[in-house]
């Protein structure tokens, strides 16, 4: 499969496809990655290095638009400098809103609640806090909680949902995840991607 970075010759059955077939290879590893989840440390999270095929993770990180560009919304908090969002799904380029929408599905969502033992999930389609973001060199996003119930339908929000595609990431560039307990930093996860060989992503209950 060759997931095209032309959204003009954008193919989604062949996108989807190949999600499909990494999804389920997903689901045959669920119990040893259930295991995981749930005896992480300050709280159950795990990391899942690889999560998408070479060619879909190469075209959704072409496919992220130049910072320059006006469909971005910069944050202009302090605590969240240099950091910008975009959320509006009819802005998104085809291919991450293509990915958006299969994590979205509830084939995803099952193999979600399955991992987590967390059951009934539902996606957020309107992506209120969520969508594509970028943070410039130089910037930062402090140490923070999220919101605990989405803001229109009350529902309490159970997981975050983070694929990092960062080009050429090194360790000296900083920008790790930080999960901090009351007391202390109990986990750092870096940012890379492996030039795209790696996908990382990391799934994190709410509390």
């Amino acid at each position: 499969m060759s997931a095209l970075t032309s959204q003009v010759s954008f193919d989604y059955v062949s996108f989807q496809a190949a999600l499909k077939r990494r999804f389920e290879e997903l689901c045959t590893d669920v119990e040893q990655l259930g295991q995981k989840y749930q005896h992480a440390q300050p709280f159950p999270f795990i990391v899942i290095d690889d999560f998408l095929p070479d060619d879909i993770a190469e075209a959704v990180a072409n496919s992220v638009p130049d910072r320059a560009s006006p469909d971005w919304t910069k944050l202009p908090t302090d605590d969240q400098r240099g950091k910008r969002v975009l959320g509006d799904e009819s802005r998104l380029p085809i291919p991450a809103r293509a990915l958006i929408q299969e994590l979205n599905a509830g084939y995803f969502l099952r193999f979600l609640e399955s991992l987590t033992g967390i059951p009934e999930l539902i996606s957020d389609t309107k992506l209120v806090g969520g969508g594509l973001h970028m943070i410039e060199r130089g910037g930062k996003l402090s140490v923070h909680v999220d919101f605990s119930h989405h803001p229109t339908n009350g529902l309490n929000r159970r997981l975050n949902l983070l694929i990092y595609l960062s080009r050429n990431w090194q360790e000296a560039f900083g920008g790790h995840l930080e999960f901090w307990s009351k007391r202390f930093c109990r986990s750092l996860i870096d940012a890379r991607s492996s030039q795209l060989r790696q996908s990382r992503i990391t799934a994190i209950q709410s509390l």
